[in-house]
């Protein structure tokens, strides 16, 4: 098999292995939507061959799922569970694993087809196993990013529940139904805990933890003080409420202030790749060396490394914690 046919054989696999979890997420995600007596029943069968594929993955990758997990709250970090809670994804622990097991064996095969047993080939196969993982916790940054920003109009719209006379559960409720994605989504989780049985004090514990947001930990602490101690809960809500908006107004005129540097930052950091493309295409005998050489791969990832920490050292400096 040709080195070009292997590639492409193998970006294939992968394109189809990523489209196939993404498409199963989402799909999770609309039957999550829609109440159970608007949905129509899966005929029998299909239902038990997803149940029968859902329980072979389990069966796979469920006791590495739980050793991970297991060492996780030892070392009092989240699980994997949690992580993928926090991100919005309705994947299982062990269905992610597979993912990641997957995407690493297929580009390592890719790999080693096209340069052997070398640097490109862990290279490769470490881009499979890490590419799940780097879209994960950006995917749960983005989506933290969008519950702040929402934050301060749901504590309005919470607030204006409690002064027309719904209770807490009503007004959290109303959130569910009403407020536009993440929030709705987690406060829905919050309702389906509460209807299970669970406190209303733990199903906010639980939703902080989940989100892992100091707004929201800010608001929670002010809803337990106050069904412990009393007071006007709308007036607090409408207090923090109107610190947040204020909060994340000065936020975004300090990022406006250092766009300059951000871009500044991205911009040297993508030169140096430019410049290899633009090298290599120009002469390509004169680069070969470096991508046919061990020594070239670890000159490169030297070089790479180099330039991540840089880019993050930049972007640190520019950062603004508000």
């Amino acid at each position: 098999m040709t080195g070009p046919l292997a590639i492409l054989i193998g970006l294939s696999l992968a394109v189809a292995i990523v489209i196939f979890f993404v498409n199963l997420d989402r799909v999770r995600q609309e039957r999550l939507a829609f109440s159970d007596d608007i949905l129509m029943p899966l005929p029998a069968q299909r239902r038990a061959s997803r149940a029968e594929l859902r329980h072979a993955v389990d069966r796979v990758m469920a006791p590495i799922a739980d050793i991970l997990s297991d060492r996780n709250r030892r070392r009092g970090k989240r699980t994997l569970a949690e992580e993928l809670a926090m991100a919005g994804f309705q994947l299982t622990s062990s269905e992610f694993l597979l993912l990641q097991s997957v995407l690493c064996a297929g580009l390592a095969v890719v790999g080693l087809w096209r340069f052997g047993f070398g640097p490109a080939f862990l290279l490769l196969g470490l881009a499979g196993f890490m590419g799940p993982l780097i879209y994960l916790h950006s995917r749960q940054g983005r989506r933290q990013r969008e519950f702040n920003s929402q934050l301060g109009n749901t504590l309005t719209l919470l607030s204006n529940a409690l002064k027309t006379g719904y209770s807490l559960g009503q007004a959290i409720d109303i959130i569910a139904t009403k407020a536009a994605p993440p929030v709705s989504d987690e406060f829905a989780r919050v309702v389906t805990s509460i209807n299970l049985g669970t406190s209303i004090e733990d199903a906010l514990s639980a939703l902080v933890k989940r989100v892992d947001s100091p707004d929201l930990d800010f608001v929670v602490v002010a809803v337990l003080l106050h069904r412990k101690l009393g007071g006007n809960l709308a007036e607090i809500l409408d207090n923090i409420g109107e610190t947040i908006r204020e909060r994340l107004r000065s936020k975004r005129e300090m990022n406006v202030m250092t766009a300059h540097a951000r871009a500044s930052s991205s911009l040297i950091s993508f030169l140096p790749v430019v410049l290899a493309v633009i090298m290599y295409s120009l002469t390509p005998a004169y680069f070969r060396p470096m991508l046919t050489n061990p020594l070239g791969w670890i000159l490169i990832g030297i070089a790479g490394g180099l330039v991540v920490f840089g880019n993050m050292i930049m972007r640190r400096l520019a950062a603004v914690d508000a």
